[in-house]
């Protein structure tokens, strides 16, 4: 079979466009799952911190440890996820289509896992 040298390329451009497109929906959606999330996640922070920390029964510089530590893994956690988290999610995907879907199209499979994620909104809301 050969290849028209005629073929509009507007179909192709059209399809990465939406690739983007849907792609670029689903990291939106995966941002607002984490700022909805983020928020049961500091007021867990604030209760463990009155509880456990805020108690006085840790000696000198621990409780000051606990609260650095806790701090700065929420922080650079929501940073890692804010950047990187889909493109995480985007390796496992792959890696699941290796051992799962190899007769699945790619463009297939990613609109698949690029509508999950946007409906994983939903799914973050009862927190």
């Amino acid at each position: 079979m050969q290849v028209n040298p005629y073929h509009s390329t507007i179909t192709e451009r059209d399809d990465k466009l939406v690739a983007i497109a849907s792609r670029v929906r689903a990291q939106k959606c995966l941002r607002a799952v984490l700022l909805l999330l983020l928020i049961p996640a500091i007021y867990n922070y604030v209760e463990f911190d009155m509880e456990a920390i805020g108690s006085q029964q840790l000696p000198g510089f621990v409780p000051h440890l606990f609260r650095s530590v806790n701090i700065l893994g929420m922080v650079v956690g929501t940073l890692l996820i804010w950047k990187v988290g889909l493109r995480i999610l985007e390796i496992f995907a792959l890696g699941i289509r290796t051992f799962v879907g190899r007769r699945i199209e790619f463009t297939a499979w990613m609109d698949v896992f690029y509508g999950s994620i946007t409906n994983a909104v939903w799914l973050a809301v009862p927190g």
